[in-house]
C-alpha cells in the first residue's frame, strides 16, 4: 500500500525500543486474530468470542481508570471527541467493529506488510488539551516545540511555560540516547506541577504530520523554540 514505508512503520509502536515505551507508561498489548483484522478492515462484522475473552483478561488490569485501545499506528477515535473508557471485552468489541477509515487503511497495511496484529491497550487518562505539545526532531536534535491544540490561546500554557520547557528538556534527555530513528515527531502531554511527561506517540517525520505553529513548507521555520499562541 502506498504511504506504508519504513518511515512510517518505524513509527509504529512494535518498532519502539524498550526505553522508549517505558517513557509511555503502563501498556499491555493483546495479539488479535486474523478473523480479528477481518473486522477491523470492514469485512466481518465483529471480532472472534476468543479474542474478546482475551481482551476481557487484559482489561481486568485496568478497572481503575479504563483502557484506551489503539493499533501501533493510530487510535480508533472517529473525530475530535474523545474517545470513552473501555472495562470491558464487549465494550472493546463494539469499538473495534466501528466502521472507521484510517483504521481500515492502517489494518490493510499491516496484513499487507505481514506486520504482527497487535492491539495495544493503555490506562484512559483525561488530559488537558493545553498539555498536550508536539516535538520535532530531526537528525536526534530539537527543531522546535509546539502546543498540540492550535485552535486557540491556552492561558495555562503562558502561567507554566517556563516548567512545560524545563519537563521537556527532562524528558528529553531519556528520549533522545533511545530513539530508534533519527527524525520523529513526539507527541507528549506534560503536568507542569508535578513534572512529569508522558510520551503519547511518535510520528513519521513526513509533511502528513501535522506541523503545529510551524511550517513544513516556510525555509528555515523550525528555529528550536518553543512555540504557543
Amino acid at each position: 500500500m502506498t504511504g506504508f514505508g519504513p518511515v512510517v512503520w518505524a513509527a509504529d509502536i512494535a518498532a519502539y525500543p524498550d526505553a522508549v515505551r517505558a517513557l509511555m507508561g503502563p501498556m499491555a498489548q493483546v495479539e488479535l486474530e486474523e478473523d480479528d483484522f477481518a473486522c477491523l478492515t470492514g469485512e466481518a462484522k465483529a471480532i472472534t468470542p476468543d479474542s474478546q475473552d482475551k481482551l476481557d483478561e487484559a482489561l481486568a488490569d485496568f478497572q481503575s481508570t479504563g483502557a484506551f485501545l489503539r493499533l501501533g499506528l493510530c487510535s480508533f477515535k472517529l473525530g475530535p471527541g474523545r474517545l470513552l473508557p473501555i472495562y470491558s471485552g464487549t465494550q472493546a468489541a463494539l469499538t473495534l467493529a466501528q466502521r472507521n477509515a484510517r483504521v481500515q487503511t492502517v489494518a490493510r497495511a499491516m496484513v499487507s506488510a505481514k506486520k504482527k496484529r497487535l492491539l495495544y491497550l493503555r490506562p484512559h487518562l483525561n488530559i488537558p488539551r493545553w498539555s498536550e505539545f508536539r516535538v520535532f526532531i530531526k537528525n536526534r536534535s530539537v527543531i522546535g516545540v509546539s502546543q498540540y491544540h492550535c485552535d486557540q490561546r491556552y492561558l495555562q500554557i503562558h502561567h507554566y511555560a517556563a516548567q512545560i520547557e524545563n519537563t521537556i528538556q527532562v524528558l528529553l534527555q531519556h528520549l533522545l540516547p533511545a530513539l530508534h530513528v533519527d527524525n520523529t515527531v513526539v507527541d507528549l502531554s506534560i503536568d507542569p506541577e508535578q513534572k512529569t511527561a508522558l510520551l503519547l506517540e511518535l510520528n513519521p517525520f513526513v509533511r502528513r504530520t501535522g506541523s503545529g505553529l510551524f511550517s513544513w513548507t516556510k525555509p528555515g521555520d523550525f528555529d528550536g523554540r518553543m512555540r504557543f499562541l
